[in-house]
Parts: structure tokens; C-alpha cells; sequence
């Protein structure tokens, strides 16, 4: 590869991870003219040092720019191709990590969600079988809430007694 190709190469890899030369040149230590100059073809292939320094901020691995550049041993190719590959697994690897947590985040909470239907089921159930209910007795059941907030004990307590106030002739 030429070295027009390869500025060309390395400006693809810049814009891919959205980098002015400026951006690129403060993270690295380089100046923009001096950045563009390479990317234009007129500095010719870098040193191995930069392309070390611009590996990172342009999102490819050290061996692959150092290849793409012509200046990679060709014995070091094979562990280079192996690396990208290790590199390739590894990102792959934590994706799917991150996928598994996910999804044993949402199957817990579809769990706990399934244990409360079934838990309101069979107290509707129970409801259905045995009607009339009491007013006390509806207040004991344990998915009853106000304002989506399940009940305490001492809120369906403080409850009764309001009932007992505005009802004091029932017994």
C-alpha cells in the first residue's frame, strides 16, 4: 500500500469513530496540518511510535495498522490475524454477557410479576367462591393498594378505625 492509500485508509478509520484531525491530533500529540499531510499521502507510511499512538483513537488494533502500513513482519502476521480474532471474541464475549445479565434481570421481574398474578388470582378465586365479602376481609387481602402502594398492617389498621368512626352503629 502506497502512501495515499494509506492516508486514505487511516482518514476512513478516523471519520468511522466520528474524529476531526484536531480531535485526533490533541489525543495522540500531533498536530492537524501535520496529521492531514499523512492522510493526504504526503508524509509518507508514519513511524511505527504513531501508528502505536493512533491504534486506540482510531478503533483498530496496533498489528493491523502496523500490516496495513507494509510494515509488520509477515511471521508476525499469523499472531497479529490471531489477535484481532482473540480481540473479536472477547468484544463478542461481553456483549453476550451483558445480554445474559439482561435477561436475567427481566426473567427474575417476570417471575416476581407472574408469583403477585398468581397470588391475586387465587385470592379472586377464592373471592368468587365465597361471595359476599366483608369489608374487612377485602382489606386483609395483600395485594390491595392505594396509589400503586401495597398496604402496611398499620395503614389497613388506620383504615378500620376510620371505619369504625364514620360506622359506629355496625358492630
Amino acid at each position: 500500500m502506497n502512501a495515499a492509500e494509506f492516508g486514505s485508509y487511516l482518514k476512513s478509520l478516523r471519520t468511522a469513530q466520528e474524529l476531526t484531525l484536531s480531535q485526533l491530533g490533541e489525543i495522540i500529540g500531533y498536530s492537524n496540518p501535520y496529521l492531514s499531510q499523512i492522510e493526504n499521502g504526503k508524509k509518507g507510511i508514519p513511524s511505527p511510535e504513531l501508528l502505536k499512538k493512533m491504534a486506540e483513537p482510531l478503533g483498530v488494533g496496533y498489528p493491523q495498522l502496523l500490516k496495513q502500513a507494509g510494515i509488520l513482519p509477515s511471521e508476525l502476521e499469523e499472531t497479529a490475524k490471531t489477535m484481532d480474532e482473540i480481540k473479536a471474541t472477547y468484544s463478542e464475549y461481553e456483549k453476550a454477557s451483558h445480554n445474559l445479565l439482561a435477561a436475567n434481570d427481566a426473567y427474575e421481574k417476570a417471575t416476581n410479576e407472574l408469583e403477585q398474578a398468581e397470588h391475586e388470582l387465587k385470592a379472586l378465586e377464592d373471592f368468587g367462591q365465597n361471595p359476599p365479602l366483608d369489608l374487612i376481609d377485602f382489606l386483609n387481602f395483600p395485594f390491595i393498594t392505594y396509589k400503586e402502594k401495597a398496604l402496611t398492617d398499620k395503614e389497613r389498621q388506620r383504615i378500620l378505625d376510620m371505619l369504625a368512626i364514620m360506622f359506629p352503629d355496625y358492630k
